[in-house]
């Protein structure tokens, strides 16, 4: 779901059914050669064959690059934040990664919110029945019935005529109101179907403070915030000056994507998770 205020569901728990090509090296395809495709994106130039990927297979790599990139970002007793929890699936790989720490989940839909706090009873786990942005509130809520993953406080084009759609009213708030400041987050997940720009502007002093590592979605229903690549690169890199890369590359200790790199990236639409970080 997403909000420009607003969270939904977890990417990588939601069955999405977005037809879109995914490169197996996660980059950005610029020239045909011989069969092979000179992409770039992480690195200088790389040749690799292009091969086309279902949206859920590529929501399943994406699943496990987060979680190789928390299993080098966390430790036993590290907080992490989950934003846009839907079914807590991402959350539970934090508590495995980091079973010691306190880790906060934040989704909106009351039923969804209650499936995780069911899931995860334990006190070290906080889960919020919010919408985070970058103000404190009430707003209704698009929650799309048939297909949860579409929900968000801004109606985004949905893959079928018949999908059902209920206004719901949510609580909405900002991360930095929300989370104690003796928090120490030290990972951060962001998936909000558009509404990621939001839940940073409401979360700039917590990053500031504590300099996460942040995983966040970010693609083209963006535009029905009124965000721009250009904005959110800069939000990432200026506001909060952090760098930014493809979780592929930053595994492998490529340098970050220029602005450049970055538009290109979301231009192609090959790629919509993100990796920021110090």
């Amino acid at each position: 779901m997403s909000t420009s205020m607003s969270m939904s569901m977890s990417t990588s728990t939601s069955q999405k059914p977005r037809n879109r090509s995914v490169h197996l090296g996660a980059m950005t395809c610029l020239g045909l050669l011989s069969g092979l495709v000179l992409v770039s994106g992480c690195a200088p130039r790389v040749s690799c064959r292009l091969e086309k990927f279902s949206f859920k297979e590529a929501d399943a790599r994406y699943h496990n690059q987060t979680l190789r990139v928390m299993k080098r970002v966390l430790k036993s007793g590290s907080t992490a934040v989950d934003v846009g929890s839907f079914k807590g699936n991402v959350l539970a790989q934090m508590v495995d990664v980091a079973p010691q720490g306190t880790h906060y989940a934040f989704e909106p839909i009351p039923k969804m919110a209650a499936v995780v706090r069911k899931r995860f009873p334990s006190p070290r786990i906080k889960v919020h029945e919010m919408a985070l942005g970058d103000h404190a509130g009430f707003a209704t809520f698009q929650h799309v019935t048939t297909n949860p993953a579409y929900s968000g406080l801004k109606r985004r084009g949905l893959p079928r005529k018949n999908e059902v759609v209920v206004p719901i009213k949510v609580r909405v708030d900002t991360l930095d109101n929300v989370l104690p400041t003796t928090a120490k987050v030290a990972f951060l997940k962001i998936d909000v179907e558009g509404g990621e720009y939001g839940v940073l502007q409401g979360a700039v002093k917590t990053v500031r403070r504590c300099r996460p590592v942040i995983v966040v979605e970010f693609g083209a229903s963006a535009l029905k915030y009124g965000v721009s690549a250009e904005k959110m690169y800069r939000m990432l890199t200026e506001t909060l000056g952090l760098k930014v890369n493809l979780m592929s590359c930053w595994l492998r200790g490529e340098p970050a994507l220029t602005l450049a790199q970055f538009l290109g990236q979301y231009k192609a639409g090959r790629n919509w998770y993100y990796i920021a970080y110090p």
